[in-house]
């Protein structure tokens, strides 16, 4: 137990849960059960960095002479918005963050909020015949329709395939998966668009998992639930109330989007670099109403069974939401580890703040 946190025992239920939904810890339960997972979960590390001489290391044979900018002890955060058809993820960098805990004193005037630079930014089609209407496509050889696979065979090589050719050889040191619905949440059938989804989740944990047990990448996974993502940047006021209705749920959806989009257009939070500033370019223009009405979107293959939706110059850029959770999903996990290192190093007076 951290003793240094002994502290949390004298706060009460309600500051129990300011404190857990700051740091995206699970605020359900009584006083007893959160002080106890606050003070399991809080001294956790869950960032790491490239470690001085490791590059090669987190590549493994799935290197590349892609991002040469990573140094040496150097965060680097993949977030990803889980999906098939429109799965997002952004490449968050976090230089000298962990350096900076050492330097900041127990004032909290001197912990100012980090800012994350993000170097890619794009949506992608993780299943062969993304943009087609339906589930089926027409075979250009048999003029047949064929039936789109959606089996544990295929899906296994597309999880593969998005590990090793998509997300490795940015030399990440921390991924953060969407959290995908587990639970009947009292629906009397689960759509079958969600156990497809589902599934891809589970392969990705277990490539991840695969190639650390065998030493060819040595970063750290964690889920992260998205209905702790929305209220955190929202102010939803219980993140763990009974899910809400499809017009609230839409106006969540939107609110996200504009906050975003306010966060570009003031250049505020984040900074964007390389692909990111032409993503973040089309994605204003778009929020704006400056683009053109959305139209089936270009393609370009990128590895065998992937697709990629490229979004280079005003070429039109579709869907915002998707775009807009992964960089959101990024950006609070680096808010919450913030306020961990921030209540662990200050103590209670890093409440009032927090509150």
């Amino acid at each position: 137990m951290a003793s240094h946190l002994a502290w949390l025992r004298t706060l009460k239920l309600s500051q129990l849960k300011t404190i857990a939904s700051q740091t995206g810890i699970n605020s359900s339960g009584t006083k007893t059960i959160l002080n106890a997972r606050l003070l399991a979960e809080l001294p956790l590390e869950r960032v790491s960095a490239v470690p001085q001489g490791g590059l090669e290391s987190l590549q493994g044979r799935h290197g590349s002479t892609r991002h040469k900018d990573v140094v040496p002890n150097q965060c680097r955060i993949i977030s990803i918005d889980m999906g098939i058809r429109n799965l997002a993820y952004c490449v968050l960098d976090l230089p000298h963050f962990l350096e900076r805990e050492a330097t900041l004193s127990k004032t909290l005037s001197d912990w100012e909020p980090f800012t994350p630079t993000v170097q890619a930014w794009k949506r992608i089609a993780i299943n062969h015949n993304v943009g087609l209407p339906t589930e089926s496509f027409v075979d250009p050889e048999t003029d047949n329709k064929t039936k789109e696979a959606f089996d544990p065979s295929t899906y296994a090589s597309y999880a593969y395939s998005f590990v090793s050719e998509v997300l490795l050889p940015h030399r990440p040191t921390t991924i953060l998966i969407e959290r995908q619905r587990y639970r009947s949440m009292g629906s009397s059938a689960v759509q079958e668009w969600t156990v497809r989804v589902n599934m891809l989740e589970s392969m990705l944990y277990a490539v991840f998992k695969t190639l650390g047990e065998q030493a060819k990448w040595s970063g750290g996974v964690h889920a992260v639930m998205p209905a702790k993502v929305g209220p955190f940047w929202l102010g939803d006021s219980d993140p763990e109330q009974k899910p809400r209705a499809k017009s609230t749920k839409a106006k969540a959806k939107k609110a996200k989007i504009d906050l975003v989009g306010k966060w570009l257009e003031c250049r505020h939070a984040v900074e964007l670099s390389g692909q990111a500033q032409m993503m973040g370019k089309a994605f204003l223009e778009r929020w704006q109403g400056k683009g053109q009405r959305f139209r089936k979107a270009n393609l370009s293959p990128k590895i065998d069974g992937i697709e990629s939706m490229t979004t280079e110059g005003n070429r039109e850029i579709g869907k915002l939401d998707d775009l807009a959770d992964c960089l959101l999903q990024g950006l609070a996990w680096v808010r919450w580890e913030e306020n961990r290192r921030r209540i662990c190093k200050c103590g209670p007076q890093a409440l009032a703040e927090l509150g």
